[in-house]
């Protein structure tokens, strides 16, 4: 082999196809893109975090001055207060539910007749509907039948059952006479409305 022969080799030396700028500039750019992603979000979940620490603080400062707002009442008077309030919505609940047969014999007596009467009076509750017997007397037949007639015709007194028709002494005709209530009318919150 001659000493003067270069040497051949079959590896080349310089790359077959030559590089592009182009690769390398679109590798740096993806690059800067994604540091600048990362940094953005390092940045957004810092904020969160000072931001979740800022209403952490807010929070236990309101519970501070409500503590303080608090102990600014005597809690003394809130208990009576309390024990006054359910006083009054117990007094409005009897009230509520409270009978008076004032308003009843307010309309017994502008509906009764001048020459009837009532000798006895009775009372009872069926399912909650107040039920009236009277006995009575009247000076002829014609007034009970008036008299059946006017009760009749009132809204407040159902169902009028005039019965045991007989003559008394002196000829007085005497009655039974039974009569459902409007309960409406034996409340006693619905009298003091009016």
């Amino acid at each position: 082999m001659p000493l003067n022969e270069p040497k051949q080799s079959f590896i080349p030396k310089k790359p077959l196809t030559p590089k592009s700028g182009r690769d390398e500039n679109s590798r740096g750019i993806v690059f800067s893109i994604a540091v600048l992603i990362f940094i953005l979000s390092l940045l957004g979940s810092g904020g969160v975090y000072a931001y979740g620490k800022l209403i952490e603080k807010r929070i236990t400062d309101k519970s501070d001055w409500l503590e303080q707002a608090r102990g600014a009442f005597e809690p003394s008077l809130i208990t009576e207060m309390e024990r006054v309030d359910t006083r009054i919505n117990m007094a409005n609940e009897i009230l509520a539910k409270h009978v008076a047969f004032s308003e009843f014999f307010k309309i017994l007596e502008e509906l009764t007749l001048q020459n009837v009467r009532f000798s006895r009076f009775d009372y009872s509750f069926i399912d909650g509907a107040p039920k009236v017997i009277l006995e009575g007397e009247a000076r002829s037949y014609s007034s009970v039948a008036l008299q059946s007639d006017i009760f009749g015709d009132n809204k407040y007194l159902k169902n009028p059952i005039f019965s045991n028709l007989g003559l008394a002494k002196g000829g007085n005709v005497t009655f039974n006479l039974e009569l459902n209530l409007d309960p409406s009318v034996m409340l006693y919150k619905e009298s003091i409305k009016q």
